[in-house]
């Protein structure tokens, strides 16, 4: 499961730096979701792997409180279409 992010798009690289503070605390790991991409819209999104709905919660709790965060919410889970 994932939580997934966006930042202000007017942060510059310490927002990143902020983000991966918080996700330290609860041993995860931020990553771009649209590394390598040339188009600087989609720079503000990042995405968390976290281990279950306990973690995803206090997580997304925590980053929603940096002034950096404009969104943050755990990504619904895939299911079948049937």
């Amino acid at each position: 499961m994932f939580v997934t992010l966006e930042v202000n798009a007017n942060a510059d690289a310490s927002a990143e730096q902020e983000l991966n503070r918080a996700a330290m605390r609860f041993g995860l790991h931020v990553t771009p979701m649209f590394e390598g991409v040339d188009d600087p819209s989609l720079n503000p999104f990042y995405s968390v792997s976290v281990p279950d709905i306990a973690t995803a919660d206090s997580f997304i709790a925590a980053v929603r409180r940096l002034p950096v965060v404009e969104a943050a919410y755990l990504k619904p889970i895939d299911s079948a279409p049937f």
